[in-house]
């Protein structure tokens, strides 16, 4: 999943570059959608760059459940699988600017599924 998120960081300062905005006013933002597997909902666990250079199955499914029993009221102990992979930049905290995103959701959905917080 490492070399997924590099992908994505290089198309998105590619994009920026073509914008013409430069690499110092660059905040990327990584995260993945999540969900119980077989349900339709997903959940947007933000990553940070630590968690991109070594992800952590468990970790990364203890965050999921975090989230989802804060945003649905409970948890559960069913396999979740990664539906998407997003890499976003934003300008820094003092200025505004152009965004750009971009996701990836092919190849990852195995990588997290039927991973329990238990492993």
């Amino acid at each position: 999943m490492s070399a997924r998120f590099s992908e994505l960081e290089a198309d998105v300062h590619e994009a920026l570059e073509r914008e013409g905005i430069a690499e110092a006013r660059r905040v990327l933002l990584h995260s993945m959608d999540m969900r119980y597997e077989g349900h339709e909902h997903t959940i947007t666990v933000p990553l940070g760059a630590e968690q991109i250079a070594n992800i952590n199955l468990a970790a990364l499914r203890s965050s999921f459940d975090e989230l989802h029993e804060v945003t649905y009221g409970y948890a559960m102990e069913d396999p979740v699988e990664a539906t998407v992979a997003r890499t976003a930049s934003r300008p820094p905290a003092s200025s505004s600017g152009v965004r750009a995103t971009k996701s990836c959701g092919s190849a990852i959905g195995a990588a997290a599924s039927k991973h329990s917080a238990s492993a």
